[in-house]
C-alpha cells in the first residue's frame, strides 16, 4: 500500500460515520454528547468522547445495559407511571436520559453549566431525531 493508500485509510478509520454524527447538529455546544443504545446497550448513534478526546460510547452503552429494565422497574415499584425521561447531575456532567424505540436507550450529557432546561429540550429533540433515524432505516 502506498502513504497515500495509508493517509486515505488513515482518514476514513478516523472519520466520524453517519450513525455517529447523527446528533451532530442538535447539540449546540462541543461539551455536549449523546448516544441511542439498543436493549442490550450496543451504541446504535451518536458519540461520547472523554476530556482527552478519546471515543469512550462503547464504554458508557456496556456500563448502561440494563438500565431501562432498572428504571421501568423503579417507576412501577414507586407508583409514578410510565418513564418518559430521568434528569441527574453528577460531578462532571449533567446528564439526562429516556427510553427509545425497541427498548433502548438515549442519553444526553452536558458540562454542570448548562441549564436544566436546555439538557431537557436537547434531550427532546435528539429523541425526535433518534425516532425518526430509525424509522428511515427499517
Amino acid at each position: 500500500m502506498s502513504d497515500a493508500d495509508h493517509a486515505r485509510r488513515g482518514e476514513a478509520l478516523s472519520a466520524p460515520s453517519e450513525a455517529q454524527r447523527l446528533f451532530a447538529n442538535v447539540l449546540v455546544d462541543p461539551g455536549q454528547t449523546a448516544l441511542l443504545l439498543d436493549g442490550q446497550g450496543f451504541v446504535l448513534g451518536g458519540l461520547y468522547l472523554d476530556a482527552e478526546g478519546a471515543d469512550v460510547s462503547q464504554d458508557i452503552g456496556a456500563q448502561l445495559s440494563g438500565i431501562s429494565d432498572e428504571v421501568r422497574r423503579a417507576a412501577r415499584d414507586l407508583d409514578l407511571g410510565a418513564w418518559r425521561s430521568i434528569v441527574f447531575e453528577t460531578q462532571a456532567a449533567v446528564v439526562a436520559m429516556a427510553p427509545a424505540p425497541a427498548s433502548g436507550l438515549l442519553i444526553v450529557a452536558a458540562s454542570r453549566a448548562t441549564p436544566l432546561g436546555l439538557l431537557r429540550r436537547l434531550l427532546d429533540r435528539c429523541a425526535e431525531r433518534a425516532a425518526d433515524w430509525i424509522a428511515a432505516t427499517r
